[in-house]
């Protein structure tokens, strides 16, 4: 049987072979990620921090294309919150070639990477941030893991590597028109979206991954009421976590996500 790494090499090659070369297809297949290093993406060299992390990542942002929407302009603005290594920032750009980007990524390690990528693609007019994102300035010990969702850290935990990180307000960002926002900044969305709860109604499309955490109370409803009161439907999906028998599997989870959704929120069709 396949692994989850080959079935999603598999669709990948399928539907996206020419945005790689087929030595990065070789290196990918073959190669544990410490040896990968980079791979050739639309033909500019592309950094990776993680072989599983790159491929379904590529997976939801070019084979799914889970980030389209429609604008009937071309100079449009665009906020990605959790731009990881910065796939997501260049299907943007390949998307909407003269959109403007704003780009926050906190962990230190991986913004590193985001900025040769970006670098590399000589895509212009983008601005990147390393900053995580709260309801107000301050320094918070932040779980840099490289490999994996990055994150403002749980106090209790003790396996993780952990750095001092400043945040901001997302607020000044959205005192004017923005086509899509993207937030994908693990644990932290309902903090930020009661922070710019006021500011929605500038925002025409809007993307959030809620993560539930199994140690602290959920709160999806709130950020429903807030999506809500904005003026947009939305629709979700699950991502990420699966318990085939949720009464029993959750026994064993201690602090780790228990549900992770992925929110996509549009305003209502006029009729």
């Amino acid at each position: 049987m396949l692994s989850f790494e080959s079935r999603l090499l598999a669709k990948s090659f399928i539907k996206n072979y020419s945005n790689l070369s087929l030595l990065s297809w070789l290196k990918l297949f073959w190669s544990d990620f410490k040896e990968i290093g980079f791979i050739y993406l639309n033909k500019k060299q592309f950094y990776l921090n993680n072989k599983s992390n790159f491929l379904f990542q590529f997976d939801e942002i070019f084979n799914k294309q889970i980030y389209f929407f429609k604008s009937d302009t071309k100079k449009i603005k665009i906020i990605d919150c959790g731009s990881n290594i910065g796939l997501s920032v260049l299907y943007f750009k390949w998307l909407y070639p003269k959109s403007s980007i704003i780009a926050f990524e906190p962990n230190p390690k991986t913004f590193q990477i985001l900025s040769k990528n970006i670098s590399r693609s000589q895509e212009k007019d983008i601005l990147l941030i390393p900053k995580a994102l709260w309801s107000f300035k301050k320094i918070v010990r932040f779980n840099a893991d490289l490999y994996d969702a990055s994150a403002i850290a749980d106090l209790e935990d003790q396996h993780s590597e952990f750095v001092n990180v400043e945040t901001t307000s997302l607020r000044p960002y959205l005192q004017e028109p923005v086509d899509f926002l993207k937030l994908d900044i693990e644990g932290a969305e309902t903090e930020v979206l009661n922070d710019i709860s006021q500011d929605l109604h500038r925002v025409k499309h809007l993307f959030v991954e809620y993560h539930s955490y199994a140690n602290q109370d959920q709160t999806l409803h709130e950020i429903l009421e807030i999506i809500t009161q904005a003026g947009f439907r939305y629709y979700m999906e699950r991502t990420g976590v699966y318990q085939s028998q949720p009464y029993l599997d959750k026994l064993e989870l201690g602090s780790e996500v228990d549900l992770q959704l992925n929110i996509f929120a549009y305003r209502s069709l006029k009729i």
